[in-house]
C-alpha cells in the first residue's frame, strides 16, 4: 500500500491510473479515505491507531459490505409474497419459543424495510 501511495507517476495501464485521475494528490486520496473511515468506523478513532490500521479497517468493512450486497443480489428474485408466506409458516410452528418468534419478526421487519 505504501508503494502505491508513494508512486507519483501514473503509467498507462497501471492500476493507480484511475486513482490519479480522480485525486489530485496522494494527500487528497488519504484524506478522502480516512474521512470515509471516520463515518464507517467511528470506533476506530476511540483508540490510538495508525492511518494504515484505519485504512485496513476500512478495507475490511467495505469488503464485508460487498459480500452482503452480493448476497442480496443473489436473492433479489425472492418476492415479498414468498417472504411473508415463509414467515407465516415459521410463526405458526409451536415448537419455536416466543423469544425466537419476536427475533424473527424483527428480522423480517428489517428485511421489509430494505425491500
Amino acid at each position: 500500500m505504501e508503494e502505491v501511495l508513494s508512486n507519483q507517476e501514473a503509467r498507462p495501464g497501471d492500476a493507480t491510473q484511475l486513482m490519479h485521475a480522480i485525486f489530485s494528490s496522494d494527500d487528497e486520496m488519504m484524506s478522502f479515505y480516512l474521512t470515509l473511515n471516520c463515518f464507517m468506523n467511528p470506533e476506530s478513532y476511540l483508540v490510538e491507531r495508525t492511518d494504515r490500521k484505519r485504512l485496513e479497517d476500512l478495507a475490511n468493512t467495505l469488503y464485508s459490505n460487498v459480500a452482503a450486497f452480493e448476497a442480496i443480489r443473489t436473492y433479489k428474485s425472492i418476492s415479498v409474497k414468498e417472504v411473508i408466506r415463509g414467515f407465516g409458516t415459521h410463526m405458526m410452528n409451536t415448537q419455536i419459543s416466543n423469544t425466537n418468534r419476536f427475533q424473527s419478526a424483527d428480522a423480517v421487519g428489517t428485511l421489509m424495510n430494505c425491500i
